[in-house]
């Protein structure tokens, strides 16, 4: 009874072993994709500390233009851009997304037809973890003397950035 027992584990071992291998041995192309996507935000949180702190909300950049154009900047200790939002975020990131894996798709057709392959199924996609919260250029810094500047231009959008690891199997 234990030699049959010690048989069926090692068989089973065996199988097992074969089958990983096989797997492994298996052609296949892994790349990443990239994408990246700007956006207007619909909602701007901008930060002015004169002798206290106090928030405004604002819905584009041209109230804070008019604002900065009137206002006497002697006594103020800093002005920038608390947080950015805009209400479509959600579609935004998926249409990301997915422009990662069409932008990896194309990569990894190519590299294979350079081959004289083609390029088969998927098998595995892997969404990296993002991070918590909004990033951190929602919190860049304003330059109020130099408004024209391109930089400071940069600071007005809003910029999305998504990469994809896609497995594909190589015909």
């Amino acid at each position: 009874m234990k030699t049959r027992f010690l048989l069926f584990a090692v068989f089973l071992l065996v199988c097992s072993t074969a089958f990983s291998q096989e797997a492994d041995n298996a052609k296949y192309i892994e790349v990443t994709g990239a994408s990246e996507i700007t956006l207007v935000p619909d909602e701007i949180h901008y930060l002015i500390e004169i002798k206290e702190y106090w928030e405004e909300e604002f819905d584009d950049f041209s109230q804070i233009d008019e604002i900065l154009k009137v206002i006497d900047t002697k006594g103020i200790s800093y002005m920038r851009i608390g947080e950015l939002k805009n209400k479509d975020m959600q579609v935004y990131r998926q249409q990301g997304k997915i422009e990662a894996l069409k932008a990896a798709q194309k990569k990894a057709g190519y590299l294979v037809e350079a081959l004289g392959k083609r390029l088969g199924d998927v098998i595995r996609i892997v969404e990296p973890q993002e991070s918590a919260g909004y990033p951190r250029y929602f919190a860049a810094q304003s330059n109020v003397s130099s408004s024209q500047s391109e930089a400071y231009d940069a600071f007005r959008t809003i910029k999305l950035k998504y990469s994809m690891l896609v497995r594909f199997e190589i015909k």
